[in-house]
């Protein structure tokens, strides 16, 4: 046994085992550390809600016309956090709904988002809205004059009522220009009548 401890190769073995113990040893406290301390990247994360963004719709406005559209949506914005308040300060970045490609009649349509940075997420609220497109019609009413004869003075009577233009054209969408029955055209006056009045 004492030939054997004196021996070189046998030394060599155990000091190469204490190494090797020491070495992982080492290496693994690092793993810990590294493991229990907080990313540095995390703190840099920030969270912001920009309220009341413009939405934009793209359709054929010469041909069509679209209700329900609500005219602002909020954004709710995550990433690094000088992205983030940039984004919130300058709202360089763009909502909007396309409808180039939907047809006639109503829809559930995706808000998107463009113009912002790939190192940032976005959610829109509402992300879906419900929309109505329509053909766009023009269509030409005559215009009667309407008058309450309870504002004339006493004595006096309302004679020669006369409007001009005596038409006027209407353009929106098909079915709420189909509801229109009449175009009338009101004097609206606060005191007692007992002249010529043109309004």
């Amino acid at each position: 046994m004492d030939k054997f401890m004196e021996s070189r190769w046998f030394m060599r073995i155990v000091g190469l085992l204490l190494a090797l113990i020491l070495y992982m040893s080492v290496n693994f406290g690092d793993l810990q550390k590294e493991a229990n301390r907080p990313s540095s990247g995390s703190s840099q994360e920030d969270v912001e809600t920009v309220q009341d963004v413009p939405l934009e719709v793209f359709y054929d406005s010469d041909n069509l016309v679209v209700t329900g559209m609500p005219e602002t949506v909020n954004v709710r914005l995550e990433g690094p956090k000088a992205l983030v308040q940039a984004a919130k300060q300058v709202k360089d970045f763009q909502v909007y709904v396309d409808l180039n490609d939907v047809g006639i009649g109503n829809h559930q349509v995706e808000v998107k988002i463009d113009n912002l940075s790939d190192k940032m997420q976005a959610k829109v609220n509402p992300g879906y809205v419900n929309v109505s497109v329509q053909e766009k019609v023009t269509k030409e009413f005559g215009v009667e004059p309407e008058f309450n004869e309870g504002l004339l003075a006493d004595g006096y009577d309302a004679q020669g009522l006369a409007v001009e233009p005596k038409t006027v054209k209407v353009t929106g969408a098909k079915d709420e220009v189909e509801r229109i029955t009449y175009v009338k055209a009101t004097i609206d006056v606060d005191n007692e009548i007992n002249q010529n009045v043109t309004r």
